[in-house]
């Protein structure tokens, strides 16, 4: 083999070497993008997962308490579902179609009735009234949702 070829081959050895790992580093920049750090850490994001606590107060008995772990994007419908499965009370919504949304119609025997017409479920979320449906607001690691069954609107 001639000099001239063994420097071609060289050449599109090395060319090609190149190619390959600026391949391979965007696909690492773009796969997994530099991470920003703060040397604050209350400037830190919170982490993907992490738990929110839940009250539920029907007016008639002690308020109860409880704690869930938050997943990624979960709606506030999805955790009080679970949280029912996990701690054993029965929780109820109504779909009124994808513009609407859900409503909480009832916790155990609780809820709005031909009886009990005047009072209804409101949604709170860190000491905020609510007025979005449960299978419309995301539940975020830290939050505070309180359940209230009150005949009154707040004040907003």
């Amino acid at each position: 083999m001639s000099t001239n070829a063994t420097q071609k081959l060289s050449l599109v050895g090395l060319l090609l070497l190149i190619f390959g790992l600026g391949i391979y580093a965007g696909n690492t920049y773009f796969v997994f993008p530099p991470q920003e750090h703060s040397e604050n850490p209350a400037q830190q994001s919170a982490p993907q997962n992490g738990t929110a606590s839940i009250t539920i107060d029907d007016g008639s008995t002690a308020p109860y308490h409880y704690t869930m772990e938050v997943m990624d994007g979960e709606n506030m419908q999805s955790i009080l579902t679970r949280a029912g499965q996990m701690h054993d009370f029965r929780i109820s919504f109504r779909d009124y179609g994808p513009q609407v949304g859900t409503v909480l119609q009832s916790i155990n025997s609780t809820g709005t009735s031909f009886e009990n017409s005047e009072k209804h479920w409101q949604y709170w979320i860190n000491d905020v009234y609510i007025t979005t449906n449960p299978d419309k607001v995301t539940v975020f690691p830290g939050d505070h949702i309180e359940l209230r069954f009150a005949s009154q609107q707040p004040e907003i």
